[in-house]
């Protein structure tokens, strides 16, 4: 593995690990995500709304301002009691869903972000899986192992069925990790897409 694969690997586990919010005082979401809530340091400056959208743009070179995050800690948490629809717009592309959690995170020259969806049905969790993959224009033969490995399992499946996309993502400096996993004894799964940000050594 990669170096660079290492270290968002490490940085996401540590986000993942810090969704619960920290001590830092709380910060509105905008009006299009109201029911949202976060722990920032400053209004981050890569977030618009669109509508009822909810937009984060990365297609520049990222800081703890354009993510809102403070001095405290290297993270900023931005979740609610209700999904919103977020779209992240990069490099040659942009993908859209609805959230109930959003985490940046930056840890030396690094940056990342971990986003998930509510828990849904299983049908819907391969529908969202799909059209990340149709949306990033990338291969779909993970979809469909998905969708076939969720229908052989039985209803009351207690283990969990995974698909993580097994090639690397790239979208300008960014490289982006999805994956969905569910457990069929509980009925409903998440949807989760991260990423992390270093960019390409020419020369």
């Amino acid at each position: 593995m990669k170096r660079s694969a290492v270290v968002l690997v490490a940085i996401l586990m540590s986000v993942t690990a810090c969704t619960g919010g920290g001590d830092e005082p709380s910060a509105a979401a905008p009006s299009a995500s109201a029911s949202a809530s976060a722990s920032v340091g400053t209004d981050p400056t890569a977030r618009s709304v669109d509508g009822d959208v909810e937009v984060w743009d990365l297609t520049g070179d990222p800081s703890d301002a354009s993510f809102g995050i403070g001095k405290a800690e290297p993270r900023a948490d931005y979740g609610g009691d209700e999904p919103r629809a977020v779209r992240f717009e990069l490099e040659g592309g942009s993908i859209q869903l609805d959230l109930s959690d959003l985490t940046f995170y930056h840890e030396g020259d690094i940056f990342a972000f971990l986003s998930r969806t509510a828990e849904i049905p299983p049908d819907q969790l391969a529908e969202g899986y799909r059209d990340l993959l149709e949306a990033l224009d990338i291969d779909r033969a993970s979809a469909d192992a998905f969708e076939a490995e969720l229908a052989g399992a039985p209803t009351d499946q207690s283990g969990q069925v995974t698909v993580s996309y097994p090639d690397e993502i790239r979208l300008g400096d960014w490289t982006l990790a999805v994956s969905a996993a569910i457990s069929p004894a509980v009925g409903t799964g998440v949807l989760t897409v991260s990423a992390g940000y270093r960019p390409l050594l020419v020369g």
